[in-house]
């Protein structure tokens, strides 16, 4: 059995993740994505990326899918030049060719979150699903206010107790109009 690696790039260019060239291809930066963070872009990809290799696990041809670990990974870089309004060159400087940043938890452990290519081998007996199987793809529609910041600090004034409950609107506030003088 093998993977239709020829749909699955189509696909990926229907979703806008690169544009035809006349003799080549060209990363495209995902627009929606470009209020996330950084570290939220990169888990975004990445499920994008596992989905695919949990799927096709069991095809011949698995090796294959590094060229959707290379589009994914271009347009990574892209969305990220994109978002912060720098080069590629400075890209790949400030987080190298695997996209990598570190993260603070909460206890003061540093983590290291990359996009690196999982390891493409055959492997039937590690697929991991037996429920409905979800398109990998769907994350690209995902909402964007559902940011994610478990173990980490509050972005806004750096405490580590109860982040959970941190600067939320009131209630009262959520649907009224405010005047120009409150806001």
């Amino acid at each position: 059995m093998t993977a239709p690696i020829q749909t699955l790039v189509n696909r990926l260019k229907d979703k806008g993740f690169w544009r035809p060239r006349p003799l080549s291809w060209a990363p495209r930066g995902i627009d929606q994505f470009l209020a996330c963070p950084v570290k939220d872009l990169i888990l975004r990809f990445r499920t994008i990326m596992l989905g695919f290799v949990n799927f096709y696990s069991f095809a011949d041809n698995i090796s294959s899918l590094g060229i959707i670990y290379y589009i994914l990974r271009a347009s990574l870089q892209r969305t990220i030049c994109n978002k912060l309004g720098i080069g590629i060159k400075e890209c790949l400087a400030r987080y190298g060719p695997n996209v990598t940043i570190n993260i603070q938890k909460r206890n003061g452990m540093v983590v290291q979150l990359d996009f690196k290519c999982p390891p493409l081998r055959r492997s039937p007996a590690n697929f991991q699903g037996g429920k409905l199987l979800k398109d990998p793809l769907n994350v690209k529609d995902w909402k964007v206010s559902t940011l994610t910041a478990l173990g980490q600090c509050c972005a806004n004034c750096g405490t580590s107790s109860k982040v959970e409950m941190h600067h939320l609107k009131h209630l009262k506030t959520m649907n009224s109009k405010l005047d120009s003088f409150v806001r």
